[in-house]
């Protein structure tokens, strides 16, 4: 069952790139941007492009980054997103992301660079963290 996206997240992306892609599977990235509570924002999140890679799933996401906050009572933490010297990115962000309890207990300490993947929920705009696990950055 194909991915459906709020309307909004459309209405955000040009036509022009659909026009190449039309009668096929594609894959569309983003970089994603969630306010205070973990919300996902489509209209802060930048389309970074698209690709023809079928059996992907959509609803899936993945982040490297700086683990900044913790929230237990709330089931939420914060990983901070820098730009790395090779990418395209201008500008470090934090994401609010969800995840169970039994998840943010395991997490290395705060300062810890990880690495997390989860699934994104259109309906109630959450991005639940299913998989965390300590990494090295490239500035550490």
């Amino acid at each position: 069952m194909p991915l459906r996206f709020p309307r909004e997240v459309w209405e955000r992306i040009p036509f022009w790139a659909f026009q190449r892609h039309l009668g096929r599977t594609v894959l569309a990235r983003f970089s994603p941007r969630t306010n205070a509570q973990g919300l996902w924002s489509p209209w802060h999140s930048p389309a970074l492009g698209f690709s023809r890679r079928p059996g992907v799933e959509p609803s899936r996401f993945q982040a490297r980054g700086r683990l900044v906050g913790v929230d237990r009572e709330e089931g939420r933490l914060v990983v901070e997103i820098r730009p790395n010297p090779q990418g395209v990115l201008k500008e470090p962000f934090r994401l609010t992301l969800h995840a169970a309890l039994a998840l943010l207990e395991g997490l290395p300490s705060l300062g810890s660079g990880v690495y997390l993947e989860g699934e994104l929920r259109p309906k109630s705009r959450r991005m639940v963290v299913r998989k965390a696990e300590l990494v090295p950055l490239w500035d550490d």
